[in-house]
């Protein structure tokens, strides 16, 4: 196995190639993260990740009239190539940005982040903490805060579409944070696209070395195998998976897989939601819904949100 960031995160893999199911987080960190920046930097890919305008109206529907200037916590900021998007069409719309936080699985793409902000946004206070925000509350933002206001917590990107429990995350986003913090989600709508539509950006080959590179990482050899796209309607779910065309054995320590040929491995899980469910995930997760704004081809909605106030 190679090009982990850390023995945490090489178990992890050889614990997820043994349920034949890998996060796609994976695809983001260790060597995986260089894969992914180059992926992220391509106009295809921003053009599904992608929507600024219905982020920042959605931003401005939590904006306090006597705040100054924003705290940001990001949750999931990739490269920073959409962060960098963000923070400019805000700042066009009068909002200053008063010092940020970046908080991502990967410290290896907080690296890449941390170098995207010193050159685009080189006034910005920048700091970065490792989390991986599917599996445990964080106190990285408690201890980041400089006063007693708000922060306004940004998921954006449809980082949301991607984890197995979206609202496992969103309830660590709850916690690790303040009554009266705000959120901003953003995920990608289901539509009335065709399926073929849906899973085309997915066939990109520079996505597919992106999805493929956790499974190389945990020392399977992917030129022996195909990649293929599917739409799962049961999950409202693109579906990547890699079947094997050999037998392939992986070892790790003193355990050691065999693959027979034909075996399946996802690579990854996108999921598309109606409207409703993003309701009902923030809801559950504790989180109270000030507006919705759609993107003007209405394929993604931004949710305005906030943690409320204990009643006195």
């Amino acid at each position: 196995m190679q090009g982990f960031e850390s023995e945490e995160h090489e178990r992890s893999i050889w614990q997820a190639l043994k349920a034949q199911a890998v996060p796609l987080k994976f695809a983001y960190a260790g060597s995986a993260a260089h894969t992914h920046n180059r992926l992220a930097s391509r106009s295809s890919y921003q053009s599904v990740a992608t929507a600024i305008d219905a982020e920042i109206r959605a931003t401005l529907k939590l904006l306090d009239p006597n705040v100054t200037g924003l705290s940001i916590c990001e949750v999931g900021p990739g490269n920073g190539t959409h962060t960098v998007a963000f923070l400019r069409t805000l700042y066009q719309a009068g909002t200053s940005v008063l010092n940020y936080l970046g908080l991502d699985f990967s410290r290896e793409l907080l690296s890449i982040l941390e170098r995207q902000l010193a050159q685009d946004e080189p006034r910005l206070p920048v700091h970065v903490d490792t989390w991986d925000f599917e599996a445990e509350p964080t106190t990285a933002i408690d201890s980041w805060r400089s006063s007693s206001k708000p922060v306004l917590i940004l998921m954006i990107g449809h980082t949301i579409g991607n984890p197995y429990s979206p609202l496992a995350c969103l309830k660590n986003i709850f916690l690790s944070s303040r009554p009266g913090d705000g959120l901003v989600l953003s995920a990608m709508l289901r539509g009335t696209q065709p399926v073929a539509d849906l899973v085309k950006p997915y066939l990109d080959s520079v996505f597919i070395a992106a999805a493929l590179e956790p499974l190389r990482m945990g020392g399977l050899n992917i030129s022996e195998g195909s990649f293929h796209v599917r739409w799962e309607e049961s999950t409202s779910a693109i579906i990547g998976e890699f079947v094997l065309s050999n037998d392939q054995r992986i070892s790790y320590r003193e355990e050691t897989i065999v693959f027979s040929a034909g075996s399946i491995i996802r690579c990854f899980l996108s999921r598309r939601f109606q409207q409703n469910d993003i309701a009902t995930l923030l809801s559950d997760a504790g989180w109270l819904i000030k507006d919705n704004c759609l993107s003007h081809d209405e394929s993604h909605l931004a949710v305005a949100a906030f943690r409320p106030k204990p009643p006195v």
